[in-house]
């Protein structure tokens, strides 16, 4: 009667411990799958985790970074906006079972391609009279591989396509107005689908001006000549 009674607290603590930590599985795993994997820099990348055949186990999770402890990182999820190009991201999970201990697993490891954003150099602004040639405008500036450029034209009316890819072409400038136009040109870099900043410059087309033909003048030695007034111009 002795033993048996002293059995039965020492089985319920067992059955207890069985049921909160359970038995460490031999074949669980985990895996960690990322949102994208190429991400331009400054933007945020979300790593989820699956663990296998150990879903009734307590876990404790510790995300790394190039294999080392991310401060705070202790969820089944992480997100960051800080991740440099070629970092590798893995998790390490524990896992809680019987009293004797615990059980280590380790993920699969993401490598992260992080770009840096093009840039443009501001083309200087351009003033030109009616019909006057302009001259190609070559876009620079940017150190990123493969950067492209697209530029938009708020006035079409000088002579220039409301927007394009690449280089302007050179072309004529028109202003048959008799006040400038000012148009305004947006130029935007692009590299490995990341967009960097825009820049703007103005081309300015002024009209041409005219003049009245003055009437000819036949007048005599000495004779005084009134002054001659030149009209015709609104511009």
């Amino acid at each position: 009667m002795g033993k048996t009674t002293l059995l039965v607290p020492i089985l319920l603590a067992f059955l207890l411990t069985s049921t909160l930590y359970g038995q460490c599985p031999e074949n669980a795993s985990v895996s960690i799958s990322a949102d994208r994997t190429s991400i331009c820099e400054g933007e945020r990348i979300t790593f989820q985790s699956s663990v296998s055949n150990a879903t009734a186990l307590q876990k404790t999770y510790r995300w790394k970074l190039n294999g080392n402890n991310i401060s705070g990182a202790t969820s089944n999820s992480f997100s960051a906006t800080t991740l440099s190009n070629s970092d590798k991201i893995s998790l390490e999970v524990v896992l809680n079972c019987d009293p004797s201990g615990t059980k280590t697993i380790n993920s699969n490891r993401i490598s992260v391609t992080v770009f840096n954003y093009p840039t443009v150099t501001k083309p200087q602004d351009i003033t030109v009279c009616n019909g006057e040639s302009i001259s190609a405008i070559q876009f620079t500036g940017s150190s990123v591989s493969g950067t492209t450029y697209q530029w938009t034209n708020n006035t079409t009316s000088i002579g220039l396509a409301a927007s394009g890819n690449g280089n302007i072409s050179s072309f004529n400038a028109v202003n048959n107005g008799n006040s400038p136009v000012t148009a305004q040109i947006t130029v935007t870099p692009t590299a490995n689908n990341c967009q960097g900043s825009p820049e703007t410059f103005t081309i300015t087309v002024n009209p041409t001006p005219s003049v009245t033909k003055p009437q000819d003048i036949t007048v005599c030695n000495g004779e005084s000549i009134s002054t001659i007034q030149f009209t015709g111009s609104s511009v």
